[in-house]
């Protein structure tokens, strides 16, 4: 598609979807966050879930081309225990190997 061809309606459709999904993305992580802050000693479950809620949200911002910078991080007001930590839930444990 050239630079001066018309908008299609699917491009619009997608666009309209990817704007949906950091919507949803952003709800969940407000929530997971909310539910973080009331709770005094959080679960680890708890924890987990906004980690992985602030990791979705990352993945969906980078698919529509915007940064994640300190005030993405500071606007939603992300304790550093849940953002320092999707990296430690991200890594996969590895498989010791039991030999033959």
């Amino acid at each position: 598609m050239s630079r001066d061809a018309p908008v299609t309606v699917l491009d619009y459709e997608l666009q309209e979807e990817k704007a949906s999904a950091l919507g949803r993305a952003g709800r969940r992580l407000e929530a997971a966050l909310a539910a973080l802050e009331r709770a005094h000693q959080p679960a680890p479950e708890v924890l987990a879930e906004a980690r992985d809620a602030l990791w979705c949200y990352i993945v969906q911002r980078d698919v529509l081309g915007l940064s994640t910078d300190a005030a993405f991080l500071a606007a939603y007001r992300v304790p550093q225990s849940v953002h320092m930590g999707i990296a430690v839930e991200r890594v996969a444990p590895r498989r010791r190997w039991r030999g033959p």
